[in-house]
């Protein structure tokens, strides 16, 4: 895959990704004045991180809409930060990166306002993916720093692992690949060893794509199909689009041409459930050369 489409929501994933209880149970909670403010804030939280935010993202937009005015409503601005955090989210997943980091601008301030380090780290590295993708590599380097220094002030695994995940993906796009996978190894263990299953699903991804570069195509086809089974254990559409696009660019490379157009179809297909239109561009471009390069024109 282009350098330009690789760049993953690592980073971000560690704010809100929990233990995936029963989305009906959460929904209960968050519709029971008999629990506190807060617990039917965080089952809300929850509800929409877990139900929606990368299969149905346009809904997990409108639903932190109203956890925002409950969290106004009930004093409780830690919960606002984090329901503009999922909007933020929810635009990435749609390629809405101006709209994304306005959203993510305004959970920063909460979140520093209201001393809350580890929202904070989270947010900065969600920025610093948005920078990195559109090439802004100062910016996101900048955001990367600010969220590791947070990590470390609260020894906190998860997000130290993302934050080198981050590093190692601006590493990558200087094409300084060696660096990069000692990045992406070194964050890939802290992740799995603070169980984030999802921002390792993404890391094994990142590592699938520096093997490719490295022409290590058993290590990058291992890492790219470990990432794949992740994602779909975890339901998550959004990152099943993008493996499927790492997977369909590794076979054209390769000149298997037959497995990167099945590839790459998966992924239009996935990405036009979502409303991902960035990355249902990036698959309808490469599949029109991959039938160019079969012979089919006409339909390329």
């Amino acid at each position: 895959m282009k350098r330009t489409t690789l760049f993953l929501l690592v980073v971000g994933l560690r704010l809100m990704a929990q233990a995936q209880p029963n989305r009906d149970s959460l929904y209960a909670v968050w519709k029971d004045p008999q629990h506190s403010d807060s617990a039917r804030a965080n089952a809300f939280n929850d509800y929409i991180w877990n139900g929606f935010i990368f299969s149905k993202p346009d809904s997990a937009y409108l639903l932190a809409e109203a956890l925002i005015t409950f969290g106004e409503a009930h004093d409780l601005p830690g919960q606002v930060a984090r329901a503009y955090s999922l909007q933020g989210t929810a635009l990435f997943v749609q390629t809405s990166y101006a709209k994304a980091i306005a959203c993510y601008e305004k959970s920063l301030a909460i979140h520093e306002e209201s001393g809350l380090k580890r929202g904070s780290a989270a947010v900065l590295g969600n920025m610093a993916v948005i920078y990195t993708k559109q090439g802004d590599y100062p910016k996101a380097l900048y955001h990367l720093q600010r969220s590791l220094v947070l990590d470390e002030e609260m020894g906190d695994k998860k997000g130290i692992g993302a934050s080198m995940i981050g590093v190692g993906q601006i590493y990558q796009t200087q094409r300084e690949y060696t660096k990069a996978l000692d990045y992406f190894q070194r964050g890939l263990a802290l992740l799995e060893e603070a169980g984030d299953k999802r921002s390792a699903a993404f890391a094994l991804q990142s590592l699938g794509i520096c093997y490719k570069h490295l022409n290590d195509d058993a290590n990058a086809v291992d890492h790219f199909q470990r990432g794949l089974a992740a994602f779909e254990g975890l339901g998550d559409l959004y990152g099943q689009t993008t493996t499927q696009n790492c997977l369909g660019y590794f076979y054209s490379e390769r000149g298997d041409k037959a497995s990167a157009l099945d590839h790459f179809q998966r992924g239009l297909a996935l990405a036009t459930e979502i409303g991902n239109k960035r990355d249902e561009g990036v698959s309808l471009c490469a599949i029109g050369t991959t039938l160019g390069k079969m012979g089919d024109h006409g339909q390329a």
